[in-house]
């Protein structure tokens, strides 16, 4: 019974609500311009991604408050990496990019990133 186990695991975790019941947090209008002249894309792509990567980076600092030291990323159907490059260069943490099979080397983002970021950025092919 579905609808059990689901119960079951917001016990478990204590989870006070789903998911969809969280408040829509995207931080300052500011640091999405801020973090937009920090990629380099195709306009189309960051108008498609840019907004739930920011999305994803405020409620990470809002969820460590505001210190991720010691902290690590999991970043699972990763893809391209380009989340997992972001969060390492605006955070200076490890981020782990899990995919059953990386794209090719030439699609990979950290491939195309500085040093700093792509000694950050670590990818693992699992099932």
């Amino acid at each position: 019974d579905a609808p059990a186990v689901v119960a079951a695991c917001h016990q478990l975790f204590g989870v006070a609500g789903p998911y969809e019941s969280l408040p829509t947090e995207a931080g300052p209008e500011a640091g999405y311009e801020v973090l937009l002249g920090l990629v380099l894309r195709a306009e189309k792509y960051n108008r498609k991604f840019l907004p739930q990567e920011y999305s994803l980076l405020w409620k990470a600092w809002r969820l460590f408050g505001g210190d991720l030291s010691g902290a690590a990323v999991v970043d699972i159907g990763a893809g391209n990496g380009n989340f997992a490059c972001i969060f390492a260069a605006v955070f200076g943490v490890p981020v782990f990019c899990v995919e059953r099979e990386s794209p090719r080397v030439e699609l990979q983002g950290e491939r195309q990133q500085h040093a700093s970021v792509r000694e950050l950025v670590f990818r693992i092919e699992r099932d």
